[in-house]
């Protein structure tokens, strides 16, 4: 009997290792593997929106934009540290006192669905005659949550506005951001916001889950094609529909 070349018993060994290789790397694929996701948490007492912090930690990052100016004037933005915070400081210089300054995050719209109210933690460095109006934009109307034009503290301090008690009520689901700045004695002015950021508040009664169960359609190991069904009973004595479940 003659034995094989050699060439022919390399050629034979490589296919049975490259065929060993590809059914291993086949079963590999079959195997599930554990997944996770980053997830969000639901609106909450417990978990504010931090839209902006001007330090890079809110929904918003970027450089505010001096979008607009009325009758004249600049304004400007710049990223700062006062009193350890990091601020923004929203500056004007006025051609008189009747230029008004618009400042925007861009064109970026906000989901405030699920909170009730809107926080500015702000202060004046020092500039008597400088006035802030904020104004926000659901798509359809402008809300003034100031108002009209207001003074800001010299210390720090935090302005809540309530958007459940706008009217006509407000869809939450795309907000965008308005800050305009006014100087009364028509020369430059400037102030300093530390962190603007979304909130809710605990009412009435908290709701309770029972009778809860889960089955699926597996009677082995669950994987990635695995179905599963989760019930429960969800009583609120408020009559109030959760955010989500």
């Amino acid at each position: 009997m003659m034995a094989a070349p050699p060439r022919a018993n390399r050629a034979r060994r490589a296919f049975y290792y490259y065929l060993g290789l590809i059914v291993f790397l086949n079963t590999l694929l079959l195997v599930p593997a554990p997944s996770s996701a980053a997830v969000a948490p639901f609106p909450g007492p417990n978990n504010p929106l931090i839209y902006d912090d001007f330090n890079g930690g809110g929904v918003f990052k970027l450089n505010w934009m001096n979008w607009f100016n009325q009758a004249g004037g600049t304004g400007a933005f710049t990223k700062t540290t006062v009193d350890t915070r990091s601020v923004g400081k929203f500056a004007q210089t006025p051609a008189t006192n009747a230029s008004w300054a618009k400042f925007q995050p861009w064109n970026e719209v906000v989901n405030l669905t699920g909170y009730r109210y809107l926080n500015f933690t702000m202060k004046n460095p020092g500039y008597a005659d400088s006035l802030i109006r904020i104004v926000i934009n659901d798509g359809s109307r402008n809300y003034t949550l100031t108002n009209n034009w207001v003074a800001v503290s010299n210390d720090w301090s935090v302005s809540q506005f309530d958007l459940d008690a706008l009217v006509p009520a407000m869809n939450k689901e795309k907000i965008k951001f308005e800050i305009w700045l006014r100087q009364n004695g028509g020369a430059y002015g400037e102030i300093l916001i530390d962190e603007i950021s979304a909130t809710t508040a605990s009412s009435g009664t908290a709701p309770t889950l029972t009778a809860t169960s889960m089955t699926s359609n597996s009677d082995s190991a669950s994987n990635q094609n695995t179905l599963f069904t989760f019930q429960a009973t969800y009583t609120d004595a408020d009559n109030q529909k959760p955010y989500a479940m």
